[in-house]
This record gives structure tokens, C-alpha cells and sequence, in this order.
């Protein structure tokens, strides 16, 4: 009777080591088959990033996007001993491409971009007006962020960028027009999220600080200085060809 029962105790430890080595085996080729197959769609949101896994295989993301929202702009004109400020909310749009790189939790990239806003101020002193419209700009980015979850990366930005403006100057008192054309350089800084909603596509809400160098001229037989900056808010659609 005991020998009957240590050859089935036996049998059955036998039994479950082969179903265990079979088990560890079909574990191992799926890991395999899920690691040659990196473009597979995950079965829930729950799996849409092994950021791990991936970041480590595939480190270089390009993307371009585009975006969109309003521009707060700040301006402060000084002529002769005479001091005006005031500030417009305007649309703006654009878009945008660039290219990152990850490590880890890390992100680091560049990035390009063309603005269209077109911003309209017009400041007047007695019958003398001056009108300045900014209608475009170009800028590059220098971008680090860090992947606070899987699909959430928080970044920031800072970057230099070169804004067309146009200012046109009316004096009651001589019945003249002055108009002028003039690209002014700007020191942009931001900060955003960047939310992972598909594998290839993030939306990417932010704000952005743009401080401009003055725009200095005389004109009739006054020096003007004009000092504009910008805030703006903006979300924006990206797709990542990863």
C-alpha cells in the first residue's frame, strides 16, 4: 500500500514539472514573438505602452504636429519723455516638426516651428496714432522633459525665434505717415504635457513666453522705442512616427 502511494505521489510530481517546463516554454516564445513583433496593437489602453521595453529598442522619435490658441501681447512704446502701455488677445496658430530622443524616463529633443498671429495694436497720443502688427514668426526649440507615467511626459522649452512686424506711424502734426518693416529677434520659454492618447498620437496643451528685442527708430524728430513681449496659450495635436 505505501509503495502503491510513493509511485503515484511519483507520477503526479512528474506530471507537474512537465506541465511547468511546458508552460515556462509557451511563456518564453510569446516574450519573443512580442518582442520581434514591436508594432503589435495591445488589446486595452492599459496596454498601450511597455515604454521600458520600447524606449530602450527604439530611443529616436520624430514628429510634427499643429497647433493652436490665443497670444496675449504686452506692449510698451516710449517716445521722447513719454511712456504707453497696453496689451491685445489675439488668435494664433501654426505648426510644427522636430525630433527627440529617449533615455529611460528622459526626453530630450529639438524642435522647429512657423507661427501665424496675426496681432494688431494701435496706440494713440492726441491725433498721432502708431500701429504695429506682428504677423508671423519661425523658431527653434531646445526641449527636456520626463515621463512622470508610461503616456504623461512633462517638458519644458526654451529656444530663440524671428518675428515679423510692422509698424505704421501717423503725426497730426506734420500730416505725415511714417510705415516700416522690421524682423525682431525674441527669447521664447515654455512648458507643457505632452498626453499619449494612441501610439502615434499625443495632444500636448502649453504656455509659452516670448520676450522680444526693442524696436528702436526716430521719426519726426522723435526717438521711439518699442518693447513687445507675448504670452500664449496653446494646445496642439502631434504625430510621432515611431
Amino acid at each position: 500500500m505505501l509503495k502503491k502511494s510513493l509511485l503515484t505521489i511519483l507520477a503526479i510530481s512528474v506530471a507537474s514539472c512537465a506541465y511547468a517546463s511546458d508552460q515556462a516554454g509557451n511563456s518564453d516564445a510569446t516574450l519573443q514573438l512580442l518582442k520581434a513583433n514591436k508594432h503589435a496593437k495591445p488589446s486595452s489602453l492599459n496596454q498601450y505602452y511597455d515604454r521600458q521595453y520600447y524606449y530602450k529598442k527604439r530611443t529616436v522619435d520624430f514628429y510634427f504636429g499643429a497647433q493652436g490658441g490665443a497670444a496675449i501681447t504686452s506692449f510698451k512704446r516710449t517716445f521722447g519723455a513719454n511712456t504707453i502701455r497696453n496689451s491685445d488677445t489675439n488668435p494664433e496658430g501654426g505648426g510644427y516638426l522636430g525630433v527627440g530622443a529617449m533615455f529611460d524616463k528622459f526626453y530630450f529633443g529639438g524642435e522647429g516651428y512657423a507661427k501665424y498671429m496675426d496681432i494688431y495694436n494701435k496706440q494713440t497720443s492726441g491725433n498721432s496714432y502708431l500701429k504695429l502688427n506682428l504677423k508671423y514668426a519661425f523658431g527653434l526649440d531646445g526641449i527636456i522633459g520626463f515621463f512622470t507615467t508610461k503616456n504623461v511626459l512633462l517638458y519644458a522649452r526654451a529656444g530663440i525665434l524671428a518675428s515679423r512686424f510692422y509698424v505704421k506711424t501717423n503725426d497730426a502734426a506734420t500730416y505725415s505717415t511714417d510705415n516700416r518693416k522690421r524682423t525682431l529677434i525674441g527669447y521664447n520659454f515654455g512648458a507643457g504635457v505632452d498626453l499619449y492618447i494612441t501610439h502615434h498620437i499625443s495632444i500636448r496643451p502649453e504656455y509659452d513666453f516670448t520676450l522680444y528685442n526693442s524696436y528702436k527708430y526716430t521719426y519726426a524728430g522723435t526717438s521711439n522705442k518699442y518693447s513687445p513681449k507675448n504670452n500664449q496659450f496653446s494646445i496642439g495635436i502631434t504625430f510621432h512616427m515611431l
